[in-house]
């Protein structure tokens, strides 16, 4: 079957598959039912961007730009239908990245909750076209009355428009997101999600099923890089924690200039939010830097910035402060994909070093 003929078959099936189906755009629901976009009720252009319209002229380009980017986002809804497809369009044409699959880049990624909170993935047809489409069939259901699902959006594409369909005469309502007390993590590449082959595997995605918490994710490739104003971010939000990792962005900074930056940036939200506990993380290291010495400079550099840091903070009486240091979140070699971000193995190191963290945390 020659290209064009399997393209004209693919499009004869979606037409006679969308031709039950009732669909539901969140967008246009009673509610905005995005989990995880700060001030959901500001002002967007883009109804699905992570920050809204007001603060646009305070952050810069590149920020921006990624901040557009539904790394975090997650909608949750009910159904009971067998069947379900989420089509939506991109606001970028690149379905992939070099390092990164298209799964990963902007595809969608869809988990269910049973009634004793087990968390079910759901693995999907999909087809990366004009309009992006995942298709999830036959679902079988352990509950009568349908599962809770949690739908991640792209990680580093943008949403234009999305609709969820199901099939018709099947229950289905959007969920307002949870009120409980997030999470908040600040940090680059590795935050947003590079290089997690699906949106479900990012570790801050991972973490959020584990503590079953919601998650701010304020990840900004290449971007992490402690600035006032995603400082003054994420001390807007009300959260049960803040976590602060930075450093594989802020490396080549001289000690000096990298300890001052991390000492006045955390002074100044613990004094935002006098009594919420404050996660700062270490580089993760470079699996190659012993191989490579100027790898190894940068590591050991973020590193010794990092402890000069914190033991000032502690004696300067900031108080309810946590160092997640290398030697607990280093990855083995095989556990990246470039040797700088993590692959799915790497992402879940890395989320279940964050929730050991958080759990002690949280239970002092």
């Amino acid at each position: 079957m020659n290209k064009i003929s399997l393209l004209l078959l693919l499009a004869l099936l979606s037409v006679s598959s969308f031709a039950q189906v009732k669909w539901h755009n969140p967008q246009n629901n009673s509610f905005n039912p995005l989990e995880g976009q700060w001030k959901p009720n500001e002002q967007r252009v883009n109804f699905y961007s992570r920050l809204p319209d007001t603060i646009k002229s305070l952050v810069r380009k590149p920020v921006w730009h990624l901040a557009t980017h539904t790394a975090g986002i997650s909608i949750n809804f009910k159904t009971n239908s067998p069947n379900i497809i989420v089509r939506y369009t991109t606001t970028s044409k690149s379905y992939s990245l070099p390092h990164m699959p298209s799964t990963g880049v902007s595809g969608v990624d869809l988990y269910a909750k049973d009634k004793k909170g087990d968390n079910i993935w759901l693995a999907a047809k999909y087809n990366f076209a004009d309009t992006v489409a995942f298709n999830y069939t036959d679902i079988n259901y352990r509950d009568s009355g349908g599962y809770e699902y949690r739908l991640f959006l792209p990680t580093y594409n943008g949403v234009k428009w999305l609709e969820i369909g199901v099939d018709d005469g099947a229950n289905f309502d959007f969920i307002k997101p949870r009120k409980k007390l997030p999470i908040v993590a600040y940090g680059t590449s590795i935050t947003q999600g590079a290089c997690a082959s699906r949106p479900g595997m990012i570790w801050s995605s991972i973490l959020s099923r584990k503590m079953d918490m919601p998650l701010y994710n304020f990840g900004f490739s290449g971007n992490g890089r402690l600035e006032d104003v995603l400082i003054d971010a994420i001390a807007d939000i009300d959260a049960e924690v803040y976590i602060i990792d930075c450093m594989p962005n802020l490396q080549a900074l001289k000690q000096q200039d990298l300890v001052a930056l991390i000492v006045k940036q955390i002074k100044r939200l613990r004094v935002a939010r006098p009594n919420t506990p404050i996660i700062i993380t270490d580089h993760l290291g470079y699996p190659h830097s012993d191989a490579y010495e100027r790898f190894a400079k940068l590591k050991q550099n973020s590193i010794k910035s990092q402890k000069i840091a914190f033991d000032k903070l502690i004696a300067d009486g900031v108080t309810d402060i946590y160092h997640l240091d290398y030697d607990t979140i280093a990855l083995p070699n095989d556990a990246t994909v470039e040797a700088i971000h993590p692959s799915d193995w790497g992402m879940h190191i890395y989320a279940e070093a964050y929730e050991k963290m958080i759990r002690m945390v949280l239970e002092k």
